[in-house]
């Protein structure tokens, strides 16, 4: 490791700085190495643990397993043609795979799912119906039973509907 001298109290204090912010770095890209071996583990997990139930997806016709944040039994299913589905445990698929992403369930009022399509979010039920389409930029979750949206620069609140109120 490089050591570092000086002479004046200012440089003391540019030189600790320089250290903090070299092990803040460093930090963070330890956790971003722990995110990804965790991603990894959940992945061999759930590919493991399906296999062994002998249900009759097959898993090579796709690219990646995400387990879907707020679930204990939905995951995230990316295909060969990179578009996000999302199935259960068991093997059924919950949605279309038509998606651009899917982030996991939001917190709130209502247990939907947060789903991505052409820059755009919108939400789907735990049993896979649309019930906001994607057409939201950052949309909130839903309390009292609305969520503020913004579409087209304009912000204002939706209800579960879909209706603007």
């Amino acid at each position: 490791m490089l050591e570092l001298k000086n002479t004046e109290p200012e440089a003391e204090s540019i030189i600790d700085a320089a250290k903090e912010k070299a092990a803040k770095i460093i930090s963070e890209s330890e956790i971003m190495k722990g995110i990804q071996r965790k991603a990894e583990e959940l992945k061999a997990e759930f590919v493991s643990e399906y296999k062994s139930s002998n249900k009759s997806l097959f898993l090579t016709n796709y690219e990646e397993i995400k387990k879907i944040i707020g679930s204990d039994s939905l995951y995230a299913i990316m295909n060969k043609n990179r578009k996000w589905g999302v199935i259960d445990f068991s093997g059924k698929i919950i949605t279309d795979f038509k998606y651009d992403d899917i982030t996991g369930i939001s917190a709130g009022d209502y247990e939907l799912i947060m789903v991505y399509k052409d820059g755009k979010h919108g939400f789907v039920t735990l049993d896979g119906k649309e019930i906001i389409p994607p057409e939201y930029e950052c949309p909130s979750a839903f309390f009292g039973g609305k969520a503020e949206v913004t579409k087209n620069g304009e912000r204002f609140f939706i209800n579960i509907k879909n209706e603007r109120i």
